[in-house]
């Protein structure tokens, strides 16, 4: 048996099954010009959280960023596609480079320049923004002295 699914890229289709049930549907999918994404079937659920990663848990952060740009004195037909390029820039150099294009993989970051931006951000998004900083900072155990700083200034807010 096998599942197949569309999961929100054109020309792409997952399926997940057993062998025998994969060659069958990588036949469908060449007829129909698709091409597969294969799926363990043990995993299928952790291939639908990175889709939901991708897709509804990124959308508020461009959201956000494009209100931060309106914020900034950027128009407001840009604000929207010029967060989109942002975070479409961030992809390419990820797809090239993986976790060595994150901004800081090799180059520290300056606290002076972060703490003013989490201020900016006001006391429902600047929490967010600094939990997603130290996330990456220990997910590439990356500059853990900028991390410390980074937690001992939210024990103090």
């Amino acid at each position: 048996m096998a599942i197949a699914r569309e999961f929100g890229i054109p020309g792409l289709i997952a399926i997940e099954g057993t062998a025998r049930a994969f060659a069958a549907a990588r036949k469908i999918a060449r007829d129909l010009r698709l091409r597969t994404i294969e799926i363990n079937t043990p995993e299928a659920d952790t291939f639908d959280a990175a889709v939901t990663l991708s897709r509804a848990a990124f959308t508020p952060l461009l959201d956000i960023a494009a209100a931060f740009l309106r914020d900034s004195g950027v128009r407001e037909v840009e604000a929207p596609r010029l967060a989109a390029a942002l975070f479409e820039q961030t992809s390419r150099a990820y797809a090239h480079s993986g976790k060595q294009s994150w901004e800081w993989y090799m180059k520290k970051p300056a606290m002076g320049r972060i703490q003013p931006q989490l201020a900016a951000c006001g006391p429902e998004t600047g929490p967010l923004l600094r939990e997603l900083l130290l996330y990456g900072l220990d997910l590439f155990r990356k500059h853990p002295e900028v991390a410390a700083a980074l937690r001992k200034e939210a024990t103090s807010d």
